[in-house]
């Protein structure tokens, strides 16, 4: 079985409920906002590699972003997202073994969730050592008329 590149849109869906509305997301990370990234299996276990797999999931998180945002014109804040990637049991690849929001002014569980979800089917190379934990911030802001 291989590995899946993207998240199942329709499970997500069902989790987090479907809206349209229009807002930022950026990654403060990546100079000139998102982009469309070709998204590898594997993403390479460094500075420019994690920021890439973020960059990918950006719009995802965005399609998230804008169901909220119908419901609530002014949701908007900072999320720090906190991960830890950890080997595969071969020691080839890994995953995310474990994620949380570690500090958010959105207070809206919902989005907060979305952006778990988008970064728990992420895949990395293998670390040395085992496992590494990572902080990444996220910033989200209504458009402006």
């Amino acid at each position: 079985m291989g590995i899946p590149n993207r998240v199942d849109r329709a499970r997500l869906a069902r989790l987090l409920g479907r809206g349209m509305g229009h807002g930022a997301v950026t990654d403060p990370e990546a100079p000139g906002g998102p982009e469309d990234v070709d998204e590898p299996a594997i993403w390479p276990l460094t500075a420019k590699g994690i920021k890439g797999a973020m960059r990918a999931r950006i719009a995802e998180i965005k399609e998230c972003y804008d169901g909220w945002l119908a419901a609530d014109d002014q949701l908007g804040g900072k999320l720090v997202l906190a991960f830890t990637i950890e080997a595969d049991p071969d020691g080839e690849n890994a995953r995310i073994s474990s994620a949380e929001i570690q500090e958010s002014s959105l207070d809206h569980p919902g989005l907060e969730r979305c952006v778990l979800v988008m970064a728990e089917s992420l895949r990395f190379e293998a670390p040395e050592g085992g496992k590494i934990t990572v902080r990444y911030p996220f910033r989200f802001r209504p458009a402006k008329d």
